[in-house]
């Protein structure tokens, strides 16, 4: 029965870290300033460029 709470109560302070960590996101993104457009296409290319620059540099 003890390592059932201390399971639960591990995994509760997990939760409770996830939930602060997300608030602090969350109002970051409304500070950083109003909503602009995304060019999802040139996000992708970007990053595919960056994971095969990242992939190159790690042999």
């Amino acid at each position: 029965m003890r390592e059932a709470v201390r399971d639960w109560q591990a995994k509760r302070e997990l939760r409770h870290d996830d939930i602060r960590r997300l608030r602090q996101r969350w109002d970051e993104g409304k500070a950083s300033g109003p909503p602009e457009p995304v060019d999802f296409d040139a996000l992708r290319k970007e990053a595919r460029r960056k994971l095969t620059e990242a992939s190159s540099n790690g042999r």
